[in-house]
């Protein structure tokens, strides 16, 4: 089994690279619904969140407020670092489980993990290869596409992330996603036969044995 690790900026897409892969045979492990799942009605992550927050943080129905819950940790490093310390962990166990099961399933898998915060949390280390999508000075003009978030936000957002060159330099590889499509698909074709049928070694993970 092969991990490759795919990160980038928000708006640069890296979820439309991890999708292609998968279209390609590759499968998939994507940190964002994995995190959501983490902190579902019920679970022991919800639990911690709100033993830790307090109960503004859970709506009537049960379900975490996210968005009281990003107020609160948005510009507060000590609290965004206790709710990573909460929701990671779980993280990497649903992880680990899947990984497990495809290990015996399918050992000759190649295993997209989409992280956006990959070099950021360390998790460089638990990936075979490292992916950056990148797309410059297009970042702003595609998140202005979405229009889910205003201008200061979406500034604050970037402000907080690993800046894109620094990405680039730490990744083994580079996906330049700024132009045509067509010719990010060819970057794309160019990876999966880089790692299609390849052996990895960094499952099994320590202590997922």
């Amino acid at each position: 089994m092969f991990l490759l690790g795919v990160t980038g900026s928000m708006g640069c897409g890296k979820s439309r690279v991890s999708k292609r892969l998968v279209e390609l045979g590759a499968h998939l492990l994507d940190s964002d619904q994995l995190a959501r799942a983490a902190v579902a009605p019920g679970s022991e992550g919800l639990r911690r969140v709100a033993e830790y927050f307090g109960a503004e943080v859970i709506q009537e129905d049960g379900s975490l407020n996210r968005r009281r819950l990003g107020e609160l940790v948005f510009e507060n490093p000590a609290r965004r670092k206790e709710l990573e310390g909460i929701i990671h962990p779980q993280i990497w166990r649903m992880q680990a489980e899947s990984l497990t099961r495809w290990q015996a399933e399918t050992p000759d898998a190649v295993v997209v993990l989409e992280i956006p915060l990959l070099f950021e949390t360390g998790a460089q280390r638990k990936c075979d290869l490292t992916v950056t999508v990148a797309c410059g000075e297009q970042q702003m003009a595609r998140l202005a596409e979405r229009g889910n978030m205003d201008e200061a936000t979406k500034r604050r957002v970037i402000a907080q992330q690993t800046p894109e060159a620094e990405k680039k330099r730490l990744a083994d590889v580079v996906i330049d996603n700024s132009g045509q499509w067509e010719a990010t698909e060819a970057q794309i074709q160019a990876l999966w036969g880089q790692v299609n049928g390849r052996q990895g070694k960094a499952w099994p993970w320590p202590g997922a044995e």
